[in-house]
């Protein structure tokens, strides 16, 4: 399965962004090939 987390920076560090339609970024994950 593929998620995509809205987050507020460039880098794994940063904060998970509270509004997912208006995010700047997403962290795509597979869960697969994790």
């Amino acid at each position: 399965m593929i998620i995509a987390i809205p987050i507020e920076g460039k880098n794994l560090e940063t904060n998970v962004c509270p509004s997912f339609g208006r995010t700047p970024y997403f962290l795509i994950f597979d869960t697969d090939t994790k």
